[in-house]
């Protein structure tokens, strides 16, 4: 396991993990982005806030994705069942 020191919003942070320490820092510069995003929307709000609201626009986006992965996985199997029809039509010819 990898100790990596990351830096998320000002704050100093030690963080493990199983993965590339570029990896973790790259995972840490991608919060500390999205915390300053909804910084810059309301820059009134506690850190707290500001890593809470940072949270839920990354859950927001990850669902998204997952439902868009979903989607597309829907298409695939559809697509492929189109190509087993055609298939079957073509050894009747």
């Amino acid at each position: 396991m990898v100790s990596t020191r990351v830096d998320i919003f000002g704050r100093s942070y030690t963080i493990r993990g199983d993965a590339r320490e570029d990896y973790m820092r790259t995972l840490a510069s991608f919060v500390d982005k999205k915390m300053k995003e909804v910084q810059s929307t309301a820059p009134v709000l506690t850190v707290d806030k500001i890593a809470i609201l940072a949270a839920v626009n990354l859950a927001d986006e990850l669902f998204r994705m997952k439902r868009d992965e979903e989607r597309i996985d829907k298409l695939l199997e559809q697509t492929a069942e189109v190509f087993r029809i055609i298939e079957e039509k073509e050894k009747v010819i």
